[in-house]
């Protein structure tokens, strides 16, 4: 997409990308736990679907701003951001998970949840945007929306 409706080079993508990524994502992953128990502390026994909720609401507009935002370097804080809010509820689920598994049940069910979060990640993600283009918006030009 900035490639394409941006017109950024190969360089300026990777580089925006991957700092977006390395500052956003780290930073979510280590502040998941922080958020997490600052809920727990305050008596509630939901935190981590609290901050994944809270996560999820918060990417709305940020993902809205990196979509339709004509200004390149928007787009990138934008996806920053919306990489700190990604990586917290993709820590804190599988934490979620062992919580409230039996302790036998444990390693089985982990491995579903990784099997399915790969299946559905590698399987959709990279699907859907170019079936999207080409089915319903009908425009590369469109990959934005």
């Amino acid at each position: 997409m900035l490639m394409r409706v941006r017109g950024l080079d190969h360089q300026q993508v990777g580089y925006g990308f991957g700092m977006a990524v390395l500052v956003g994502g780290v930073s979510g992953a280590l502040l998941a736990g922080w958020w997490e128990d600052w809920f727990a502390q305050r008596g509630h026994k939901d935190a981590k679907l609290r901050v994944a909720i809270a996560c999820a609401l918060g990417m709305i507009p940020f993902g809205l701003v990196g979509c339709l935002s004509s200004n390149s370097v928007l787009v990138m804080a934008s996806i920053g951001v919306l990489m700190l809010l990604y990586a917290m509820p993709l820590v804190l689920g599988p934490a979620a998970i062992m919580c409230i598994t039996p302790g036998r049940l444990r390693g089985q069910v982990g491995a579903v949840y990784v099997m399915t979060i790969g299946l559905v990640g590698g399987l959709l993600g990279p699907t859907l945007v170019p079936v999207l283009t080409d089915y319903v918006f009908r425009d590369e030009a469109a990959l934005n929306y």
